[in-house]
């Protein structure tokens, strides 16, 4: 049925106001009314003969309004004109006209005829409410290849399922009953149970009633849409085939003479052959929409998209280009043209510069979270990276992935994790270990603790522990934060190492992050993840940091694991693992056991494991004799401690000379002191001393060792002296003696010299504090040995009043007395034992524990010393 399109605009009319007649009629009696009221002459039996006749006026006036055979019809006509109105106005898409119209309708006392075709008019505006939540939004979703499925409110299906049903049982005419059924049809889809056939019933609809092909094919375009929306996992061939049958249906629409929204529907059709990859049949049709067109710009946009879509990023580039001259920042595809030419800019016409202004406008024009913006903030912070804006780059990187960007269409998963792979590299190999730790953590948050973020988490906390450690290891002293800064993130690297190795036990596929490139010990790996030489290295480098991090136990357990897993392999069988590779390993991890066990003071447990590394072959023979060595002179074992030193020592020294040679050196030197052969140890104290930094905590430790070898060889060659037969002999050892001691002063002075002067720059730490207070403490002895008790009495007095209220200071004051007494200065010496008394009333009874003497035993001793020195008496 064609309806005037405009009809509907008009009101009805003829119900507003009674017929003329009696109208007059009450008019008429209304003038009477008011003169007889008017005049107050009037009679009484005047104004009583008035009621009959104006209750007969009343009576004939209702029966004139309630019985009107010719209103009736005039009615049914003005009932006729609001459902042509409703039909009308469907038909030209002002829904909301149209439902009000219809619902008057149904709410009158029209006919059943015009209420059934009012009840189908209000299920058209209802199916056009739903089609406002879908259709545009398909359009966009055809961009990236897949339409989203539309959710339909299920109060709001009912009510369209409700007017169909209405519209059943009042009787629609037989012309209008095809468009019912188009109607009841798309229920089906909507509520999900359209049938096989679906496709079937509506060509044959088209067949019975030609008149409504148009809305017929809009909804088969729209049928297989759905579908592909809410069966995305059927067979390709099938995806295939239904994209294949929409774009025919398409066709079909667009060859009908009336199409209500002809523009939308070359638009979607273009979509349509840009799916199925016919670009240049999608810009033919494409160039048939309007400039004038609302939709204008979008069909620009896919334009730009089709000549993208065929690598032709100039062109592309070009269109958006003047895309973005038409349209204003409030348009909603403009994100979309934002990135797409950014990524042009970027990975095809090598402009970063532009890539990074588009997507910096981008950002700048849509605040609010989108897709574009998020994987645009991913782009851009790459180009920062590159650019050197390092602290930019990071925090454009964790904006982006803050959000689902899973679930973003503009990034693949691979895409994201090569993207933050690489970022994450470049700031590994500037050693920007902290930036890359942040980034990796926020990687973490967004793919859970998968292999692939895992590794890139342990190896950046790993990486920023081991610059502390490597600077501990070259001599620098750490602070306490520091230290304690390093050992935490030790610890947190090998949590994580052990977790990714249990999740290479648990699953050799870790849902698509396996790809991720294995990184071992020294670089990467080409072993994928799952493979039981990656879980292998996992669980040593996990053992590694828990022994760096001093959790030796936990190391121990994950060492002994991966030793025992590594002995279940078939020598050489591991495709792409030689046999050479995993003796290597091995012997590493056995020198690692050994040093752990050696850290606990199980010293025999370290040399059986570092025996059996030793029988290997491998690149850590060096430290595992040096790790040896140490286990056996904690055994007594000195003359094997000694060859295994010198097995180090044997090896040609190269300009990268390894750091167990200088531990070796000072090792022997240690080995020799406890032999008592102080020349010799000094030997090699001196040595080692001389492959350190002047101001690493080990120089100054070796200092103070080389000191004591010095001293203690002073007194040996004094008790030497005092043993000697000849004169001759005890002149020879008196003059070593004096040699030694004062090379000991030399070196103890300058030690103590240097600490004083560490220690007006910063806080000493608390071994170079006890080894500043020891070397003063031997500097003051060699000094009596010398015989100058006044030097060493001085020392000792600045000794007592720096250790005030200290048990050094307790020290300091009783070794003064005896300096005083050699000196023969009584006064001097009782005065001491006074400030000793007095020290020791203020120290409490903990303080004396490491004396191992109680407070009376203290006492006495000092009682004692104070009657020792009194002067001899004078005799008369």
């Amino acid at each position: 049925m064609k309806s005037d399109p405009h009809a509907y605009t008009s009101e009805p009319t003829g119900t507003d106001s009674p017929p003329a007649p009696v109208t007059a009629f009450l008019l008429a009696d209304t003038k009477q009314e008011s003169a007889g009221t008017g005049s107050g002459s009037e009679s009484g039996w005047r104004r009583r003969w008035q009621i009959p006749v104006f209750v007969a006026g009343l009576v004939a006036a209702a029966i004139t309004l309630w019985w009107q055979p010719w209103r009736t019809g005039r009615g049914l006509a003005d009932w006729q004109t609001l459902t042509a109105q409703a039909l009308a106005a469907e038909e030209a898409g002002d829904y909301p006209t149209a439902r009000q119209l219809a619902e008057r309708v149904l709410a009158s006392s029209a006919t059943s005829r015009q209420q059934a075709l009012a009840a189908l008019v209000l299920a058209g505006c209802l199916l056009a409410e739903v089609d406002a939540l879908s259709s545009d939004g398909s359009e966009v979703a055809m961009a990236t290849n897949v339409p989203s499925p539309s959710q339909v409110p299920p109060e709001l299906l009912q009510q369209i399922e409700s007017a169909l049903e209405l519209a059943e049982r009042l009787g629609l005419p037989r012309d209008w009953q095809p468009r019912w059924y188009y109607r009841k049809l798309w229920c089906q889809v909507l509520r999900g149970e359209a049938p096989a056939d679906w496709p079937q019933r509506i060509y044959q609809l088209l067949d019975e009633s030609p008149a409504d092909r148009p809305l017929g094919y809009e909804r088969l375009v729209r049928y297989y849409l759905r579908r592909l929306a809410e069966q995305p996992q059927r067979r390709p061939q099938e995806i295939q085939a239904d994209w294949q049958f929409a774009l025919e249906a398409s066709e079909r629409l667009l060859l009908q003479p009336e199409i209500r929204e002809l523009q939308g529907a070359r638009l979607r059709h273009a979509q349509l052959l840009m799916r199925l990859q016919r670009y240049s049949e999608a810009r033919e049709v494409l160039a048939r929409i309007p400039v004038h067109d609302p939709r204008y710009p979008e069909a620009l946009h896919l334009l730009a998209k089709s000549w993208f879509e065929e690598n032709r990023h100039e062109e592309a580039a070009q269109t958006w280009n003047r895309l973005l001259q038409l349209v204003p920042d409030s348009w909603p595809t403009l994100p979309q043209v934002l990135f797409w030419l950014g990524v042009c800019y970027a990975d095809s016409l090598n402009q970063p510069a532009e890539a990074e202004r588009v997507w910096q406008r981008l950002l700048d024009t849509q605040p609010g979270a989108s897709a574009e913006r998020q994987a645009a903030q991913l782009r851009l912070a790459l180009l920062r990276q590159q650019n050197g804006q390092d602290s930019e780059a990071l925090r454009l990187a964790q904006s982006a992935l803050q959000g689902s960007i899973l679930a973003n269409p503009y990034v693949r998963v691979e895409q994201l994790e090569n993207w933050l792979q690489q970022m994450w590299r470049g700031w590994m190999e500037t050693q920007r270990y902290d930036l890359a730790r942040e980034l990796a953590r926020s990687w973490q948050a967004v793919v859970g603790k998968k292999a692939s973020a895992n590794r890139a988490l342990a190896w950046s906390v790993w990486h920023w522990a081991e610059r502390y450690w490597q600077r501990q290891q070259e001599g620098e002293e750490l602070t306490g934060e520091e230290q304690s800064a390093m050992l935490s993130a030790f610890r947190e690297a090998g949590q994580i190492f052990e977790e990714t190795a249990r999740i290479s036990e648990d699953s050799t596929t870790d849902s698509g992050y396996a790809a991720y490139p294995v990184l071992f010990l020294r670089g990467e790996g080409g072993e994928s993840a799952g493979s039981v030489p990656e879980r292998i290295r996992l669980l040593y480098q996990a053992a590694l940091c828990f022994q760096r991090g001093q959790d030796y136990p936990r190391a121990i357990r994950l060492l002994e694991q991966a030793l025992s897993e590594l002995d279940k392999l078939a020598p050489g069988k591991t495709s792409g693992w030689p046999s050479l590779d995993q003796d290597a390993l091995r012997q590493e991890m056995l020198v690692t056991l050994g040093e752990c066990w050696q850290q606990l003071k199980l010293a025999q447990k370290a040399v059986e494991a570092l025996h059996k590394s030793l029988v290997l072959q491998g690149p850590h023979r060096i430290r595992g004799y040096y790790q040896l060595a140490l286990a056996l002179m904690d055994l007594g074992k000195l003359d094997e401690a000694e060859n295994a030193l010198r097995e180090i020592l044997a090896v040609p020294v190269s300009a990268n000379e390894p750091l167990e040679y200088r531990k070796a050196l000072s090792a022997l030197g240690h080995l020799h002191y406890r032999r008592e052969q102080y020349e010799t140890a000094a030997e090699y104290l001196d040595k080692a001393i001389s492959r350190y930094r002047p101001d690493s905590p080990q120089s100054f430790s070796l200092r103070y060792w080389l000191g004591e070898c010095y001293r203690l060889a002073g007194k040996q060659e004094d008790r030497k002296a005092i043993a000697a037969d000849t004169e001759t002999r005890r002149q020879f050892h008196r003059q070593q003696k004096r040699k030694y001691l004062s090379r000991a002063v030399e070196v103890f002075e300058a030690l103590a010299q240097s600490l004083l002067a560490r220690e007006k720059k910063q806080t000493l730490s608390g071994e170079l504090a006890v080894l500043l207070r020891e070397s003063r403490f031997a500097l003051a002895d060699c000094y009596f040995h010398l015989g100058e008790y006044e030097k060493a009495a001085a020392v000792y007095e600045t000794l007592g009043r720096e250790y005030d209220r200290q048990l050094a200071g307790l020290r300091a004051w009783f070794e003064a007395r005896r300096a005083h007494l050699a000196a023969q200065r009584f006064d001097e010496a009782l005065r001491a034992v006074a400030q000793a008394q007095r020290v020791l009333e203020q120290l409490r009874d903990d303080d004396l524990a490491p004396t191992r003497m109680t407070r009376q035993q203290w006492q006495q001793y000092l009682e004692e010393a104070r009657q020792n020195t009194r002067l001899p008496e004078t005799k008369p």
